[in-house]
């Protein structure tokens, strides 16, 4: 008897899962798991996002936007072409170097912000080395003068910071090659004291396994390595367990990828390449290659040599933003594959102002900002809100965005 009333059950269930079956087929339905390979379609249907702008009342202190950061009270920081800014929610606050004077920032020219466990933020400059700027009086300290270790920073060309999981400030400079900084926080109380209480290690060309002192970007994964894109050199790994540098092989149609700007993984645990003139490559989690990423061939221009790839970050949907340099901004939804692109339209008054998208920031609300280069200025955008905002340099204005 139960043999019996056991064959009827598997019956039903098997009947269960013919049905679903068919639905499936008839209506399309996509079962996770199921999932069939396919090309990337460009959507037919817009993106419901509306760009607003302020072209009037803006208080940037200049047009190319290179860094953001969102530090521990909540204020958003732009590193530009001249100058450094704290946006408040309602205006800009500028800072700028003054000769003389010891305590404002070493150079105007700004590519890399960070905030530290103590509250204070790390601003790489262009040929000034690293200014640490103290939120409790409104100083900045010259990184390079806190302690005789420090002194090959002096001048460096910094173009990108990077704090791990173990609080190691990790500096990429152009031309330097690549320093690690350790700094016991627990034990520190001011800047003053960083210089007592830190040890640094250069990886360039003569210390190391990196081929290429020229850094782009540098970029900490889920499984504890450290991914280094470099000028001319390519992409580099570091193991940040073991301390072993690799070069990563990296090609599109046999011809190495030697330019690197961007890395990104993403909450599906897969990883995100964007390079300066050979686009944008992919690779799923568990496996080892790269491949370029493939898109529609409406955006053919989407992989074409000249594409610059400058930043790769996810919204909370887990759409992909992708930044480049005169092509304005592209949003890829992996799980439908379709792609949205922006660009500046004339004719349009709330179309992306400008095409050259350098940076990208998404803030603790969700908001993204996005600095753009060639003075276009910068991008706020409120994905919830379906809105974006602009802020555009007005040389009418001393200080202050309202």
């Amino acid at each position: 008897m139960r043999q019996s009333e056991n064959g009827k059950y598997f019956s039903f269930k098997k009947s269960i899962l013919v049905w679903i079956t068919l639905i499936v087929v008839v209506i399309g339905v996509e079962i996770p798991g199921f999932a069939q390979n396919s090309s990337p379609t460009e959507s037919n249907s817009a993106l419901p996002l509306k760009f607003s702008h302020y072209s009037s009342k803006n208080g940037l202190p200049q047009n190319s936007v290179l860094a953001i950061l969102q530090d521990n009270t909540g204020f958003i920081w732009m590193g530009t072409d001249d100058g450094l800014a704290r946006f408040d929610g309602y205006q800009f606050q500028v800072f700028r170097h003054q000769p003389g004077n010891t305590t404002t920032i070493h150079n105007n020219v700004i590519r890399a912000i960070i905030t530290d466990p103590l509250g204070h933020i790390w601003i790489g400059t262009e040929g000034g080395g690293i200014s640490i700027f103290d939120p409790k009086n409104e100083s900045f300290h010259n990184l390079s003068t806190l302690s005789p270790l420090l002194t090959e920073l002096s001048s460096a060309k910094v173009s990108s910071l990077l704090i791990d999981d173990q609080n190691r400030i990790w500096v990429g400079t152009n031309g330097n090659g690549l320093f690690k900084i350790s700094l016991d926080f627990s034990n520190l109380s001011s800047i003053e004291s960083y210089g007592n209480n830190l040890i640094v290690h250069n990886y360039g060309k003569s210390s190391s396994g990196l081929l290429d002192d020229k850094i782009w970007n540098v970029y900490q994964d889920k499984s504890d390595n450290l991914w280094v894109g470099t000028l001319e050199g390519g992409v580099y790994t570091l193991s940040l367990s073991q301390n072993e540098v690799k070069k990563q092989d990296l090609t599109k149609n046999g011809i190495p990828v030697s330019s690197v700007k961007s890395f990104y993984e993403d909450q599906q645990g897969n990883f995100w390449i964007g390079s300066e003139k050979q686009g944008l490559f992919y690779r799923a989690k568990g496996q080892q290659v790269f491949q370029p990423y493939i898109l529609p061939e409406k955006r053919k221009d989407f992989q074409q040599e000249e594409l610059n790839i400058t930043s790769i970050r996810e919204d909370l949907q887990g759409q992909l933003w992708i930044g480049t340099l005169g092509r304005g901004l592209f949003i890829i939804q992996p799980l439908t594959k379709e792609i949205f692109h922006f660009e500046d339209d004339p004719s349009d008054p709330y179309s992306l102002n400008g095409n050259s998208v350098y940076t990208q920031f998404r803030d603790r609300a969700g908001n993204f900002w996005l600095g753009m280069y060639s003075g276009e200025g910068l991008n706020k955008v409120s994905p919830s809100q379906q809105q974006f905002e602009h802020f555009r340099y007005d040389p009418d204005l001393q200080k202050g965005l309202s």
